[in-house]
């Protein structure tokens, strides 16, 4: 049996592995080889404290699942390269004015995922270059008009996770290059043509998981390109005749999870593939129904989850598929 180390050894042991953690750098190179000294990751969940001393051609930053909750006014500055920027899942709290000052290439920025309630006005002023920005899984209650005015070649704007009621108007009106707009899982509740004003580029359009019990005529009218717009998880009880028929590119869209009983046919001018999913809705199984089922296989209309769209009206069909029903079980109008 060995005899117990002495105290001294002991205690110079303990010395030896602080000074080893303390050395053990909290970034490190994303990519072996000639790249390693152009992108870093810190992702240590002890972190406290902004990394410093980035090499000056740095061109990548990610911060990930930290302790920060802030950041100094000039914890960027000396970074005259850097093209992305990624502090996502930390604790962030506020950031300051100037922070993004003297970036000339940055193009992504993701900032998801953090406590942030709110901005400095002119917080994204000095990169205008910004392609991508992400401020999901935040605590914004309301978007100020003055963040989006310099972002004028942005294409990507995720405000997913939040707690944004409203859009103000003409609030993406110089966002006219965006081609995806994120705003699920927020407590939007009407929806209007100012909301989107400017989206002329608009492909993709994310309004799930909202309260959503009202849409203007004309909103989407200002978004002609849309390709994807989900709708799914709101409280519609109705959606106004004609809607969505300024949306000639539509190929997809999810009305799934809501209230409506019914639908004025023909929904969309369909011109090419278009899958529609109307499930989870209390249907009103009426001639009403059967016109939309007839102009759906007119157009060739792909129904997404068929089978989950049940009858609710009248009493004797409720629960019933309602895309098995033949014409003379329907209930007359």
């Amino acid at each position: 049996m060995r005899p117990p180390a002495p105290p001294l050894l002991i205690a110079c042991l303990v010395m030896s592995l602080n000074s080893y953690t303390q050395q053990v750098p909290p970034c490190l190179p994303q990519y072996p080889g000639p790249e390693s000294n152009s992108s870093f990751v810190c992702n240590s969940s002890s972190l406290r404290k902004f990394p410093s001393g980035f090499p000056s051609k740095t061109k990548t930053i990610t911060v990930q699942s930290t302790q920060i909750f802030n950041l100094g006014a000039e914890a960027l500055q000396g970074l005259p390269e850097l093209q992305g920027l990624y502090l996502l899942d930390n604790q962030l709290k506020t950031l300051p004015s100037g922070l993004f000052r003297n970036l000339p290439q940055l193009h992504s920025l993701d900032l998801s995922g953090n406590l942030l309630e709110d901005l400095p006005a002119e917080l994204f002023a000095p990169v205008g270059s910004l392609a991508f920005l992400s401020l999901g899984a935040n605590q914004l209650t309301e978007l100020h008009p003055s963040w989006f005015e310099t972002l004028e070649e942005l294409k990507i704007l995720r405000l997913n996770h939040n707690q944004l009621k409203e859009i103000p108007p003409n609030c993406f009106r110089k966002l006219t290059l965006l081609m995806s707009l994120d705003l699920s899982f927020n407590l939007l509740r009407c929806l209007s043509p100012e909301m989107f004003r400017g989206l002329t580029f608009l492909t993709v359009l994310n309004l799930k998981n909202n309260p959503v019990t009202s849409i203007a005529p004309g909103t989407f009218r200002g978004t002609p390109t849309l390709w994807i717009l989900s709708l799914r998880n709101n409280s519609l009880t109705h959606v106004a005749p004609g809607l969505f028929q300024s949306l000639k590119n539509l190929q997809r869209l999810d009305l799934s999870a809501n209230e409506i009983t019914s639908l004025e046919a023909p929904l969309v001018n369909v011109s090419s593939e278009f899958t529609l999913d109307l499930s989870g809705n209390p249907w009103a199984c009426d001639c009403r129904l059967q016109a939309l089922f007839n102009w759906a296989q007119e157009g060739n209309v792909d129904l997404f989850s068929k089978e989950d769209v049940v009858c609710a009206f009248p009493k004797s069909l409720k629960g019933k598929g309602a895309t098995s029903l033949k014409r003379s079980q329907l209930c007359p109008c």
